[in-house]
């Protein structure tokens, strides 16, 4: 039987690994000007970011299907957004938070209160809260 949620390597689907897959991949140029910004500001971004968020918070999870369809259709605009919905639900496992209301995400906590950090993979970095 086949995991459902295996992975490309290019798109985990641990959220906090995929945090920094996504946004070392996104180019410094969108931060440098007002791209970003207006990205931030777009009301689809937004929508695709909440979505991801509410998935994320709901299954701990994000399907690499869905982020691989998502920058296939809008590049590193949909990376952005995708990011954005990560930054989110991981928000929701920071130990320093008002609100830890995400049962799915209690791997990433534990994770971050033994390691140190987020992600999964010491040698990606540390992400933390």
């Amino acid at each position: 039987m086949t995991d459902q949620w295996a992975a490309a390597p290019d798109h985990p689907a641990d959220p906090a690994d995929l945090f920094i897959r996504l946004y070392d991949a996104l180019g410094d140029q969108h931060f440098q000007g007002w791209q970003a910004t207006e990205w931030y500001r777009d009301e689809e971004v937004r929508r695709q970011a909440e979505h991801v968020c509410e998935i994320v918070l709901t299954l701990g999870r994000l399907d690499p299907d869905l982020t691989e369809d998502t920058i296939t259709e809008h590049g590193d605009r949909g990376r952005f957004a995708i990011l954005l919905g990560l930054d989110g639900a991981l928000a929701h496992a920071n130990p320093y938070a008002p609100y830890h209301e995400s049962p799915a995400l209690s791997g990433v906590l534990i994770r971050y209160l033994t390691e140190g950090r987020f992600n999964s993979n010491d040698e990606d970095g540390a992400l933390l809260p």
